[in-house]
């Protein structure tokens, strides 16, 4: 469905943003409103999660034409699933500098973001 493939976009866009703030949240200022909105409320990162959880289920379900009944965008969903994991991570974490700096986010952002880019410029294709 369609609906499922905008808001895959829009949690991938996103969880790659919370991703790449702690490297590049000072030159891009958006990056770093985006993750202080994700991952400063418990209660919005736990609506994350449950939301990443649905889209993830629904892009393997109910698949894009002309996707395979079942498996649907298996790529994507399994980004989604790696996305909500790394907010439970965070979930359990107490609160750290923002000095701090992964550079395994760096990696993991920039790949989150590049399957973004190509499950929206390629909707056909299936992701397997």
């Amino acid at each position: 469905m369609v609906q499922f493939f905008f808001l895959a976009e829009i949690y991938l866009l996103t969880g790659s943003a919370v991703l790449l703030a702690d490297t590049y949240g000072a030159s891009v200022l958006f990056l770093i409103g985006i993750r202080s909105f994700v991952l400063g409320n418990r209660k919005t990162l736990i609506a994350f999660m449950v939301a990443g959880l649905v889209i993830a289920s629904g892009l393997v379900l109910v698949p894009m034409e002309p996707g395979p009944l079942v498996l649907g965008d298996l790529i994507p969903s399994l980004t989604i699933i790696l996305l909500v994991l790394f907010y439970l991570k965070k979930l359990g974490e107490p609160e750290r500098n923002l000095q701090t700096v992964y550079k395994q986010h760096d990696t993991q952002g920039f790949i989150t973001l590049s399957i973004a880019i190509l499950h929206f410029t390629l909707p056909g294709i299936v992701l397997i």
